[in-house]
């Protein structure tokens, strides 16, 4: 549990040029431990999707050094890089980023197509994987048939289909209602408890953040607070049953 799997140090990034240039990470440094569940919260602009970007190895235009599971994201190949993405972290994002022209059991399947799996085995890990987060009778219906808690399920399990070490979450629940929120919170309590799995999300909902285990701030491109709490489970009651995700 104290192994990191996220080591930053001194991490500037900016954003445009001359007069233009905006400083929007300023010299953050921070370590992230194995089975964390971590929220990056913040006002829009203060720098926090920037440095989920620069987490997941999207944005390698930076200064400072960022290592994940040990390896320097600046040090790697391109080649490298798509290897550790691919076979190391998950990605959930606010707009699903599904393909609307494939089926869910396709949309899940897409990151066999960057590995040697064999068609054959990915098409029953998606399914065991749809079947996993309540979607096994949706597994032929298209991401344009289904509800906006059903998409964020189909978009997780396409996130664990490699079985990564860290999922990365950009508003996981922002384009949800309160009751799919939770349903969609607690199923990820759920993967970080059985799997070990550290979850990295960024948020600027306090009520998301309540459910983490450690909460850092980020204003203005600086780290202003970083704590730790007792991760609040969520009690059978108060994850209601919603037809969205069924």
């Amino acid at each position: 549990m104290n192994s990191e799997v996220v080591k930053i140090r001194g991490l500037n990034k900016w954003y445009g040029r001359g007069k233009a240039r905006n400083h929007v990470l300023k010299g953050v440094s921070l370590d992230i431990r194995k089975g964390e569940i971590v929220s990056i919260n913040g006002t829009s602009g203060s720098g926090k999707t920037t440095l989920l970007n620069i987490i997941g190895g999207l944005d390698r235009v930076f200064e400072g050094k960022v290592e994940v599971d040990g390896r320097d994201l600046l040090a790697l190949s391109d080649r490298k890089l798509s290897h550790l993405r691919n076979e190391t972290m998950g990605f959930v994002f606010q707009a699903f980023n599904l393909l609307p022209h494939i089926t869910c059991v396709e949309n899940v399947m897409v990151p066999a197509y960057f590995s040697s799996r064999g068609m054959s085995k990915a098409h029953q890990r998606a399914e065991a994987l749809l079947e996993m987060v309540g979607l096994s009778d949706k597994t032929n219906e298209h991401p344009t048939e289904l509800s906006g808690g059903q998409r964020q399920r189909v978009s997780i399990a396409r996130a664990l289909f490699n079985r990564p070490s860290i999922i990365l979450c950009d508003e996981p629940t922002g384009s949800l209602d309160q009751s799919t929120g939770r349903q969609i919170l607690s199923l990820f309590h759920t993967l970080n408890e059985d799997d070990g799995i550290t979850i990295i999300l960024v948020t600027h909902d306090n009520s998301v953040s309540d459910r983490c285990s450690r909460v850092i701030r980020i204003e203005d491109g600086v780290i202003k607070s970083d704590k730790t709490q007792e991760l609040r489970r969520f009690d059978p009651g108060e994850v209601e049953s919603h037809p969205d995700l069924t």
